[in-house]
């Protein structure tokens, strides 16, 4: 399939979207080096801290027993280094979970209740919170870490001291410590800070559909290559969401441009994410009577939770179907299935793809059983994820962040995806005509 990019003839647009990729990615790049700045003041300022800690401990000391504390500084110092900066980067990394599962947490708290239930709400709030009490303790497990290895540190310089001297210095090592725990409280302080920046700066671009076609300038951006500042990217006068949500290619303006959307089920079709893509229900709605009095199923309802205001489609085989959906404002999603699936096992993956059908991250699968006019849900298998997996960019942490962040902008584009879809199957056909000429 020809994928046209309609942005490329318009330098101006152009300009526009390379600037706001620009503004996201020099954010990330500048919080990156700011935390890196920041560790490595903080191992300077605790090696400066052990040093200055040396100097107290030689005061009246001779020559030659101040020369063995200086031996000892050099040694430790050099052990030292590398233990505190690997604590360090864990402790960053801490911060920065706790500060994403942060803004979580306030967006599940201000939804408002008509859209989500409260059941789930309250769910979704005591898992979140779970989540950074987890890391939270993690964080101070680390912190005390830091602390041990630069007190065994003082203790090894206090250890080259006379024995005389060494009852001494305990007072010295006391008031010691808790500078030591300054400098690794300003630490959290100054990243801490860092990752807020960097979530509000991008929020500002994540937030906005400059079209007003229901889909953001970031994901028109990274995710599907449209113009975001254009409805209609591709010139064939539907709208880019509709044509998403239809199947469609947003940057082909051919009548054929559906989508041929990659298989989930091959294991190197996309990264498993099954954190922030799940199917998590599937029940009957409605059932009716054949000819014969037998019950069966109508229809069938199937839900799920994806990246909020995105989106994802469902693929359930066996048949297989696959629909296109938008997630609302809390990532949650539902699809009425009311074709009739033979009786056996089927599976479902819901997934995110590109605008040529590519699927850059799916969720695990859920398998269920239809018997009759029953269904038996038989569990979700979690197939094996190479731990080298490489998430793609527009699913990066800072992404995940800001769209959990974001207030609904969802576009009633229901009627709309039911006109599309009757007018793309028109201009397939060939028109009818009696002058027509014979095949």
């Amino acid at each position: 399939m020809v994928v046209l990019n309609a942005v490329a003839a318009a330098p101006e647009t152009q300009k526009k979207i390379v600037d706001i990729k620009e503004q996201v990615q020099i954010k990330e790049v500048e919080t990156t080096e700011k935390k890196e700045t920041e560790k490595v003041n903080t191992v300077e300022a605790v090696e400066q801290d052990v040093k200055n800690f040396s100097e107290k401990l030689k005061i009246d000391l001779p020559p030659q027993e101040a020369k063995k504390v200086d031996d000892a500084v050099k040694t430790v110092t050099q052990e030292l280094k590398p233990k505190v900066e690997i604590h360090l980067k864990e402790l960053g990394e801490n911060i920065s979970i706790i500060k994403q599962e942060e803004v979580k947490r306030k967006t599940a708290e201000e939804l408002p209740a008509p859209e989500i239930a409260t059941e789930k709400k309250e769910q979704v709030i005591k898992e979140i919170t779970e989540k950074i009490k987890e890391e939270q303790q993690k964080q101070t497990e680390v912190r005390q870490e830091i602390a041990k290895t630069i007190e065994e540190a003082k203790e090894k310089i206090i250890q080259a001291l006379p024995e005389p001297k060494r009852q001494e210095a305990e007072p010295v090592k006391a008031a010691a410590v808790k500078g030591a725990e300054q400098l690794i409280a300003q630490f959290e302080t100054n990243v801490g800070k860092h990752e807020e920046e960097k979530i509000g700066e991008a929020a500002s671009v994540a937030a906005k559909d400059s079209d007003k076609d229901g889909m953001s300038d970031y994901e028109e951006i990274f995710r599907f290559n449209t113009d975001p500042f254009a409805i209609d990217s591709d010139g064939d006068g539907f709208n880019d969401g509709v044509e998403v949500a239809s199947g469609y290619n947003p940057l082909d303006p051919s009548p054929a441009d559906q989508i041929v959307y990659e298989e989930p089920k091959a294991p190197e079709a996309g990264v498993v994410q099954p954190q922030t893509f799940k199917v998590e229900e599937v029940k009957v709605v409605e059932k009716a009577k054949t000819e014969t009095g037998a019950e069966v199923i109508k229809k069938m309802e199937i839900k799920g939770r994806a990246l909020p205001n995105s989106f994802v489609t469902i693929y359930i085989y066996s048949l297989p179907i696959i629909v296109t959906v938008k997630a609302d404002a809390n990532g949650a999603w539902t699809y009425t299935l009311d074709k009739e699936l033979d009786d056996g096992e089927h599976e479902i993956y819901v997934a995110t793809t590109d605008n040529t059908g590519k699927i850059a991250a799916k969720s695990a699968p859920f398998t269920f059983t239809k018997q009759a006019a029953a269904i038996t849900l038989t569990g979700i298998t979690l197939p094996a994820v190479a731990p080298s997996a490489e998430v793609p960019s527009f699913l990066s942490t800072t992404y995940l962040i800001l769209t959990l962040s974001l207030i609904a902008f969802i576009l009633g584009v229901g009627l709309l995806v039911i006109g599309l879809l009757t007018m793309k199957r028109e201009r397939q056909q060939p028109p009818q005509s009696p002058q027509s000429p014979q095949q």
